[in-house]
C-alpha cells in the first residue's frame, strides 16, 4: 500500500452485485471503510460486499489516476443508429424495471440465460455486431457481453461504461509475486 502521509482522498462505491471475496480497488488504495485491507493481487482488496453496500476507499492523493469526467450525458451517449437498434431490444429485456440496478440485473440475467459463452464468436450480419449479438442470441465472450450490457443500459437512460482489466490470483510460492497470464484478462 502507498504511504498514507502523502495526502488522502475518499472514494465511495455502491455495489450493484455481491462481491465474493475481492474488490477491484483503484491505484493508491490505503483503506477500505477505515480499515487497512489485505491486498491480494494488483488492485484486489480482500473482503466481501453485499448488493447495495456502500464502500468507502481512502486512497493516496499522489497515486490517484487523472480525474475522469463526472457521470452525465457522456455516459448515456450512443451513435444514433446503434441507439435506435438496441433501444427496443433493451426495453423488452428490462420490462418494468425502474432503477438502474433493476435494469442492470435484468440485462445481466438475459445475457447469462439466453446466450452462450464462447472464446470464439462470429457477429457478422446486416446490423451492428452488438445488435447481432443480442437480437440473434449469438455466442460470444466477456468483452462483447460487457459492451452489449453497457450499450443497452445507455439506451435505458442509465449511465454506463465498460471496464476491462485482469483478475490475477495466482502467486508464485517461490517469489511471492503475482503471475498474470492472458487467461486472467476480463
Amino acid at each position: 500500500p502507498p504511504d498514507p502521509g502523502a495526502g488522502a482522498q475518499a472514494l465511495t462505491l455502491t455495489v450493484f452485485t455481491g462481491l465474493r471475496g475481492y474488490l477491484p480497488a483503484p491505484a493508491g488504495t490505503l483503506t477500505r471503510d477505515a480499515v487497512t485491507p489485505e491486498f491480494t493481487a494488483g488492485w484486489l482488496v480482500q473482503g466481501a460486499a453485499r448488493r447495495g453496500d456502500q464502500i468507502v476507499l481512502t486512497r493516496s492523493t499522489p497515486d490517484v489516476l487523472p480525474q475522469e469526467a463526472a457521470p452525465g450525458p457522456a455516459l448515456r451517449w450512443l451513435p444514433d443508429a446503434l441507439d435506435a437498434a438496441l433501444q427496443p431490444l433493451a426495453a423488452e429485456i428490462v420490462g418494468d424495471a425502474q432503477t438502474a440496478a433493476e435494469k442492470a440485473d435484468a440485462i445481466e440475467a438475459h445475457l447469462q440465460t439466453q446466450h452462450t459463452y464462447s472464446l470464439t464468436s462470429d457477429l457478422r450480419g446486416d446490423a451492428h455486431p452488438l445488435v447481432v449479438l443480442v437480437s440473434e442470441q449469438r455466442s460470444a465472450y466477456c468483452v462483447y457481453f460487457a459492451s452489449a450490457m453497457a450499450a443497452m443500459l445507455r439506451t435505458q437512460s442509465v449511465e454506463a461504461r465498460m471496464v476491462g482489466g485482469f483478475v490475477a490470483l495466482e502467486r508464485s510460492p517461490l517469489t511471492g509475486r503475482t503471475t498474470i497470464r492472458k487467461r486472467d484478462a476480463h
